[in-house]
């Protein structure tokens, strides 16, 4: 019984600890979001009310570096909803870091968190766009040493706990 106990405790830390690691955050228009040992991945729904327009959302980073992945997720709408339609990562002094012309399917644009550059918007602009068109954004930063040692200080506890358990 108390074996069986132990099996169950290990199983349960195992089954959290990604959980620990790993966090979604749902992000909106003009908010500001810390990216990296905390939160690492982000979500949002980009909508439009027609004509031309915008969406952007800064980043802050809690490490120095931190390697991020934005990806723009044009599905269920025609793609000429939208003209024009970029997305940038911009530095704190709103100068282009790097951009891209999205496409029809997924767009991925990386970029790094590192001094001075800690502090990043995303933003999303079009010249053009027809009223309840809209797409999705994912954000999603490199797991840090910190949080990825985390899972496998976790995972290395319970091969030792269940090898200790077939040694006795």
């Amino acid at each position: 019984m108390f074996s069986k106990m132990k099996y169950l405790a290990v199983a349960a830390v195992l089954a959290v600890t990604p959980l620990v690691a790993s966090a979604a955050t749902l992000i909106e228009d003009g908010n500001s979001y810390t990216i990296g040992y905390a939160e690492d991945e982000f979500f949002g729904n980009i909508d439009s009310v027609g004509g031309a327009g915008s969406w952007s959302v800064v980043f802050n980073a809690d490490a120095d570096p931190v390697s991020a992945e934005s990806s723009a997720t044009i599905g269920n709408i025609v793609f000429k909803q939208f003209k024009n339609l970029t997305m940038s990562w911009l530095d704190s002094g709103m100068n282009v870091l790097s951009t891209i012309n999205i496409g029809v399917g997924d767009t991925v644009l990386s970029t790094v968190f590192t001094v001075p550059n800690l502090s990043q918007t995303l933003l999303f602009t079009w010249t053009n766009s027809t009223a309840g068109a809209g797409f999705d954004v994912e954000v999603a930063a490199a797991v840090p040493l910190p949080a990825g040692g985390l899972l496998l200080i976790g995972a290395l506890g319970g091969i030792a706990a269940l090898r200790r358990r077939k040694t006795v």
